[in-house]
C-alpha cells in the first residue's frame, strides 16, 4: 500500500510506487486526505454524489442524535473513499466550550512496510453545524 496518494506523488515528482514509509508520513497523508474528504459536501462531485457529507444542519434532531448522525456519516465516507485505512473507529471529542465546533478521534490501521499497524489522528478543523 502506498504511504502517498497518486497526486502527492505526483506533486512531488515522485511517481514510483514506494512501499517503504514511515508512520508519521502516513499518518499525515491519510489525515490531510481525511480533512479534504470531511470539508467535501455531498454533491459537489457529479461523478460521485455520495462523496462528502451531507448538510450537517440538522435542527430537527436532538444534539445527541445529530452527533451520532454526523459521527456515522464520517465513518462512511473514511470507509469508502480512504481506502489505506482499516478498522476505522471514530470518536466525537466533545468541546463544552464550543458545542458547535465537531472535533473527532479517527483511528484506524495502516499497512506499512508490510506490517499492519495503528495510527490515530484528531480532526484539527471543526466541523459546525450539528449539535
Amino acid at each position: 500500500m502506498a504511504s502517498q496518494r497518486l497526486f502527492e506523488r505526483l506533486l512531488t515528482g515522485t511517481t514510483q510506487y514506494n512501499q517503504a514509509s514511515t508512520t508519521h508520513a502516513i499518518t499525515e497523508s491519510i489525515r490531510a486526505h481525511v480533512a479534504q474528504l470531511l470539508s467535501t459536501r455531498q454533491g459537489a462531485a457529479l461523478i460521485r454524489p455520495d462523496l462528502g457529507l451531507p448538510d450537517l444542519n440538522m435542527s430537527h434532531m436532538t444534539p445527541h442524535d445529530a452527533i451520532l448522525h454526523v459521527k456515522r456519516e464520517v465513518e462512511r465516507v473514511i470507509t469508502c473513499y480512504e481506502s489505506r485505512l482499516s478498522n476505522i473507529q471514530v470518536r466525537y471529542l466533545g468541546d463544552i466550550h464550543s458545542p458547535l465546533h465537531l472535533y473527532f478521534d479517527i483511528q484506524g490501521d495502516v499497512i506499512l512496510n508490510g506490517q499492519i499497524v495503528p495510527i490515530s489522528f484528531t480532526t484539527n478543523n471543526p466541523m459546525q453545524g450539528a449539535a
